[in-house]
């Protein structure tokens, strides 16, 4: 237990130390309660002068409140704060501004403009620096917009899509791609690679991918080159050429073809089976056509189809010889006769007399003489005495006669004499239609006699319509 002074002067202790504070801090308090901040009418009380109100509120409209740019802050008129400063509340701060973070600040998606806030500019908008821009759009030329890389999607900028994204337009894909088919791509004569599109490689140059070639070539064995079915014309691939196209090199004929004379032809000992030039067979060997055979050769299909001698298959006649021109074989005949095979013995006779029967209709008399050569045929009529000629040969030996040589009233004055230069082989034809004709008696003169009459005539079927030509020709030792 402490001795009764020392509780004493303890309590003495005590007094001195905190009586004069209590005192002090009575005096303070007092001072206060004096001053004018606390005399007068407070906020929005009713008043008529401006002394009523209590420190800096002001008499405004019959009520006592702050002056402009100046808050109640419970007990008094404090000037509002701006923008950037301190604040623990909003009604600190000024009447656009909220006390964000202990800062009077702006509302998102608004700016200070030296004065209030205000709602940030939008793309393509005037400003004179980038915080006046929203949604992550800079102030470039004076005009809000996106950076390169980006694109401004109706609310903010975002990245550009890289080749293959999906796009409504191109400016939603990066520098050089465009919006192709819903998909951000290069241009048609560009490949992308990594970050951005490359021009595509031409013919012979060093490749990696398919992609990097020009359309038509391809990556083969890291070269952009055609497909082995196809030559480069200098500025794309196109399919080489088949057997008797037009050509200006052989690098534009199919394989084993050559450009000869400006036309893809095989070589001399080879022939196009449809795909390549193979070699022609000899003798003995399976064949389709002639074609396939040695030049010497033909493809005799009705000897089982195999390449054979021409001349040891279709012979001559009459002692002719069988000689190869041009890959034909022909038949060279000897003195007196003519023909392909010289089946044909050459006329004896120059004269000769031509009689027709009656026809009915509106039939076509003709002549024609068996002749290598050209001869002049000279054509006298019975019936008008008139005289015809004609110059005829190998390729023109048809003559279509009167109508006067036929018979009208029995064989008085019907037919015609004929006269040629050569001694020939002499043909008479009836042709009724297109399908029907009939041959007559054509004698030579010599042989014509008053003793004897050699009639003509012509089988009928049923119906009584000629079935087939007769062809009369006499030769008489």
């Amino acid at each position: 237990m402490l001795p009764a002074c020392d509780v004493l002067l303890c309590f003495l202790f005590w007094m001195t130390a905190y009586g004069n504070t209590l005192t002090i801090g009575s005096t303070v308090n007092s001072t206060l309660l004096d001053s004018d901040i606390f005399k007068g009418l407070t906020i929005n009380s009713s008043c008529e002068t401006a002394y009523q109100c209590r420190g800096k509120l002001v008499c405004t409209d019959g009520q006592c409140k702050c002056s402009d740019n100046y808050i109640w802050n419970g007990t008094s008129c404090i000037e509002e704060k701006t923008f950037n400063s301190k604040c623990k509340l909003t009604a600190e701060c000024d009447a656009t501004l909220f006390c964000i973070y202990d800062t009077c600040q702006c509302a998102q998606m608004y700016y200070w403009n030296g004065s209030v806030c205000v709602s940030e500019k939008t793309v393509n908008d005037t400003c004179t620096n980038s915080k006046e821009c929203g949604g992550k759009l800079l102030c470039e030329d004076g005009v809000c917009q996106c950076l390169v890389d980006l694109f401004w999607n109706g609310n903010i900028c975002i990245f550009k899509n890289f080749d293959g994204h999906s796009c409504e337009s191109s400016v939603e894909c990066k520098e050089n791609l465009e919006c192709r088919e819903s998909f951000c791509q290069c241009l048609e004569s560009e490949y992308w690679d990594i970050s951005k599109c490359y021009t595509k490689k031409s013919i012979n140059d060093k490749c990696m991918e398919e992609k990097e070639c020009s359309e038509t070539l391809h990556c083969d064995g890291n070269v952009c080159q055609c497909a082995s079915s196809n030559y480069w014309t200098g500025s794309t691939c196109s399919i080489k050429k088949d057997e008797n196209s037009f050509c200006n090199a052989s690098i534009e004929c199919k394989a084993t073809l050559q450009c000869r004379h400006n036309h893809c032809f095989c070589c001399d000992q080879d022939y196009w089976n449809g795909q390549v030039c193979e070699g022609k067979r000899n003798t003995s060997h399976q064949c389709q056509d002639s074609v396939e055979c040695q030049d010497s050769l033909h493809c005799i299909r009705h000897v089982r189809g195999v390449c054979q001698d021409i001349c040891a298959v279709e012979h001559c006649m009459n002692g002719g010889k069988c000689q190869i021109s041009g890959n034909r074989h022909v038949c060279k005949c000897g003195n007196g006769y003519l023909g392909d095979k010289c089946q044909y013995a050459e006329g004896r006779e120059k004269d000769f007399i031509l009689i027709f029967h009656q026809a009915h209709g509106r039939p076509s008399p003709q002549i024609l003489p068996a002749i290598y050569r050209k001869s002049e045929i000279n054509i006298f009529y019975f019936a008008n005495n008139k005289n015809v000629s004609v110059t005829l040969n190998s390729a023109d030996n048809t003559y279509i006669l009167d109508s006067n040589v036929l018979m009208t009233n029995g064989l008085h004055q019907a037919g015609a004499e004929i006269h040629s230069n050569l001694p020939i082989i002499l043909y008479g034809f009836l042709f009724l239609r297109v399908y029907y004709s009939e041959g007559f008696l054509v004698i030579p003169t010599r042989y014509v006699s008053t003793d004897y009459v050699i009639p003509s005539f012509t089988p009928y079927d049923s119906n009584g319509k000629s079935l087939f030509s007769l062809l009369l020709f006499i030769q008489i030792q």
